[in-house]
């Protein structure tokens, strides 16, 4: 899973001295981060897709309404994050990276060095890549492969 992060919460020096109530709480806010970041890519647009294929019929106004309404709902699910997130900085008392140079200024900053990837990153990281694999196994393995416009029925 996340490997990296969650070696971080356990072995990085600043770590040691904590306490083990610390080190629980940290490694719970890690794994919250990590299924809220699942929940963030799969779990929202199923939902809403669902949700809507119960209460109506017509294809059109379902992903009409998904189409509203999960952005609206992600969102909101990932300013829950970033506090979850900042609630993790302050545990860890680890600081929030600086914004990274964009690419184009990063040759002209003399920095050669790059920034660490904090929990999150990698969490959303991981979690967007196995969004995508699902949702290429969802349409070539249980769907028509795309040749048709719209279901034939909705029977989840």
């Amino acid at each position: 899973m996340h490997a990296h992060a969650l070696s971080h919460v356990a072995t990085h020096p600043e770590h040691r001295d904590r306490g083990p109530s610390e080190r629980v709480t940290a490694l719970a806010l890690v794994l919250v981060m990590a299924v809220g970041s699942l929940v963030l890519w799969i779990g929202i647009p199923a939902a809403w897709l669902w949700l809507w294929s119960q209460l109506t019929t017509h294809y059109l106004s379902v992903y009409a309404a998904a189409l509203i309404g999960c952005p609206l709902t992600m969102a909101a699910w990932a300013w829950g994050l970033h506090r979850v997130n900042c609630a993790y900085l302050r545990i860890t008392r680890a600081t929030e990276s600086p914004r990274p140079h964009t690419a184009w200024l990063r040759s002209m900053s003399g920095s050669g060095r790059r920034q660490p990837r904090g929990v999150l990153e990698i969490c959303m990281t991981v979690s967007v890549v196995l969004a995508l694999v699902t949702f290429a196994v969802w349409f070539f393995f249980f769907t028509a492969g795309g040749s048709q416009t719209a279901p034939v029925q909705w029977n989840p």
